[in-house]
């Protein structure tokens, strides 16, 4: 119904803003190898990466993109609240990445800011 056509609507706005943003990040930062997808599940992980390496500006070095394979952990916030879906993965796939590429509409963060190295 028209709430789905608004969800995707603001989901397809938010992943060019993310295309943006990392095409913008990799041409200003060509020492970029690594980037980490994280996303609620894995196959829209997968579809991200392979639409990253499309648009990836530097063609001659391969930036490395990589889809990250979470788990869901769901959880009942109070009984009037939506329900929230936590992210389970290895903590490394945030540690390691020179960029991590999230995108969600929870008011929650997928990940502890502390994991991200710094710059």
């Amino acid at each position: 119904g028209e709430e789905n056509r608004k969800c995707a609507k603001h989901y397809f706005k938010q992943t060019n803003n993310l295309f943006l943003l990392i095409s913008a990040v990799l041409t200003v930062r060509p020492n970029i190898e690594v980037v980490n997808i994280v996303n609620r599940t894995f196959e829209k992980s997968v579809e991200l990466a392979k639409r990253f390496e499309s648009i990836c500006p530097n063609k001659e070095k391969r930036v490395k993109f990589n889809p990250v394979k979470c788990t869901d952990k769901t959880s009942k916030q109070t009984k009037d609240a939506p329900e929230e879906v936590l992210l389970e993965y290895d903590d490394a796939c945030v540690r390691d990445a020179d960029v991590i590429c999230t995108a969600t509409m929870s008011a929650h963060p997928l990940f502890d800011g502390k994991l991200l190295k710094p710059n």
